[in-house]
């Protein structure tokens, strides 16, 4: 009998140092065996100070990732990690004011149409964020944005953004869409590019690693300041000075065959905002 306990003991001491964590990380681009190391890399990068001992992926999709967590900080870890990254949310999750990180789904003629891992009842709903609304935020003052400007920033489909759910403005029912706004960690980022200046060329469905390869490979690594991470697959590459960063797309872009560039330029965003 004793040792039947010790047993029973022992399992649940190994399932209490167990987490499964669901985590909005959409995986749009060929899995390989580099890649997922990479990705448990970069999931790692988030647990740094934590007691964990094992990262295993259970599965990938364009919208989530699944992964179980081994060690004494599990259930912390899960947690934190679906805080930060996003996770699968209903009605009851979202309240006034609550910051949800998204990717963009879909940029129409007048919005950004974002996944912030809603599912309601088998449908999947988007938050709709305008384009005035967008510029606007940042700029402190009111803006008619059109199409044309906000191509200057960059934002594609997948692009990480930080937004809140307004929930006192009527829900798009029949195409499932919820009104957002830009939250203060995406308005400080976009203030800081424009501030600075410096082209930035961002890169869509390449790991970090392989896009430092790439600007190595390329020779052109003596126009770039830094590689800055805005998601596992995101990254905006920091030009310098008299840099043009649509420059740098026939020289990169062939080395990165899965990937889709999009250029940000701040002089012209602020010439035309202004």
């Amino acid at each position: 009998m004793s040792t039947e306990i010790a047993s029973l003991r022992k399992i649940d001491m190994i399932r209490s140092n167990e987490a499964t964590a669901t985590v909005l990380i959409p995986i749009y681009i060929s899995l390989t065996s580099n890649l997922r190391q990479s990705l448990i890399a970069y999931i790692r990068t988030f647990l740094e100070n934590l007691e964990i001992s094992s990262i295993d992926l259970i599965s990938l999709s364009k919208r989530f990732i699944k992964i179980k967590l081994i060690g004494k900080d599990s259930q912390i870890g899960k947690k934190f990690l679906e805080r930060e990254l996003g996770t699968i949310i209903t009605w009851e999750d979202i309240r006034e004011q609550t910051i949800f990180r998204g990717f963009v789904k879909k940029v129409t003629e007048e919005s950004f149409i974002i996944d912030i891992g809603i599912s309601s009842n088998g449908e999947i709903f988007y938050a709709n964020l305008d384009f005035n609304t967008f510029a606007g935020s940042i700029m402190k003052k009111r803006i008619n944005a059109n199409k044309e400007l906000i191509k200057l920033f960059g934002i594609r489909e997948y692009f990480p953004l930080f937004v809140k759910v307004n929930k006192n403005k009527p829900i798009d029912e029949k195409r499932r869409l919820l009104r957002a706004e830009l939250s203060g960690k995406s308005i400080r980022l976009f203030r800081s590019w424009i501030k600075s200046r410096l082209d930035r060329l961002i890169v869509y469905g390449s790991t970090r690693t392989q896009l430092e390869k790439a600007i190595k490979k390329s020779g052109h690594f003596r126009d770039i300041i830094s590689v800055e991470r805005l998601g596992f697959l995101e990254n905006a590459l920091v030009c310098k000075w008299n840099t043009n960063a649509k420059g740098l797309i026939p020289e990169i872009g062939p080395l990165l065959p899965n990937a889709i560039l999009a250029t940000f330029y701040p002089r012209r965003i602020k010439k035309v905002l202004s």
